[in-house]
Order: structure tokens, then C-alpha cells, then sequence
């Protein structure tokens, strides 16, 4: 358990740092590179968050953790969230996050369009990317530190 509690200050330093390349770095440069590092950023600490809910509950026998990330991705969806108040709109956030990151990793090509992101695929079927999704993610993080803070029951 203390090595869960141990991960929080980690995962906080993260969502600090998303912030401030949302709020400050990227109006000031407008790279597209750094959209996709902040939304790299946002899934490696949902991830992290959702692997210690996880983990949680399985030391108190509440869940069987999988073998594959696929299969602990849908105990978290099928027994933690409704358990921790966790909405079926963030968990379709969730999913997109977790979708938008592996479409810009197998990606063929990306190009800026006015303040959007295209992500082409192999077949080249666009998906887009706006800096207010990108907030809209980083609210989703830190609404689930709060969350996962309050299941740890970790004092601030």
C-alpha cells in the first residue's frame, strides 16, 4: 500500500507539468510536436493512475488483476469505475486518450491545419486533435487524482 501512496507525488509532478505546457509553453511556441508530448504525458498518467486503482483493489481481493493491460483495462471499466464514481463519459475519455495516443504512434503522417492536429492513418482516415481536447484531457487527469487520492484515502 505505501508503495501506491508513493506513486501519487510522482504522477502530481507530472500533471504540473502538463499544465504548464498547456498553459504557458504552447501558446507561446505552437509546436505540434509538444501537442503530442503533453497528450503522451496525459495517458502515461491516467495509466499510472488506473494501474494503482488496480492494484488497490486487488490487495483488498476486490478485483483479479488480468495478464494482459487490455483485460485490466476492462476490470477497471467493468468493476472500479462504477465503484469509484467514475463516469461513463470519462471512461470514454479514457478511451480516446488511449486511442488518440496509439493513432499518432502508428500514424503515416500528421500536418497542423489552422489550430488543429490531423492524424492520418493507413488508410489515411483523419483524426483531429484541437489544444481544447488536449485541456479537456487534462481536466479528465486531474479529475481522477482526485478520485484516486480520495480511494488511497491520501492526505495533501
Amino acid at each position: 500500500m505505501e508503495k501506491l501512496l508513493n506513486e501519487l507525488p510522482e504522477i502530481e509532478n507530472s500533471i504540473n507539468k502538463i499544465e504548464h505546457m498547456i498553459y504557458v509553453t504552447y501558446p507561446f511556441i505552437h509546436e505540434k510536436q509538444l501537442l503530442f508530448k503533453i497528450l503522451e504525458d496525459i495517458k502515461t498518467a491516467i495509466t499510472k493512475l488506473i494501474s494503482i486503482i488496480l492494484r488497490h483493489d486487488a490487495a483488498y481481493k476486490k478485483v483479479k488483476l488480468q495478464e494482459d493491460p487490455t483485460g485490466n483495462l476492462r476490470v477497471f471499466i467493468e468493476k472500479c469505475a462504477p465503484r469509484y464514481s467514475i463516469s461513463n463519459e470519462q471512461i470514454r475519455q479514457i478511451l480516446d486518450i488511449l486511442d488518440l495516443v496509439r493513432k499518432h504512434q502508428d500514424s503515416s503522417m500528421e500536418f497542423k491545419r489552422h489550430e488543429k492536429i490531423v492524424i492520418l492513418s493507413e488508410y489515411f482516415s483523419p483524426k483531429t486533435i484541437t489544444i481544447e481536447e488536449i485541456k479537456a484531457f487534462s481536466v479528465l487527469l486531474k479529475e481522477i487524482f482526485t478520485k484516486t487520492i480520495q480511494i488511497l484515502e491520501y492526505p495533501l
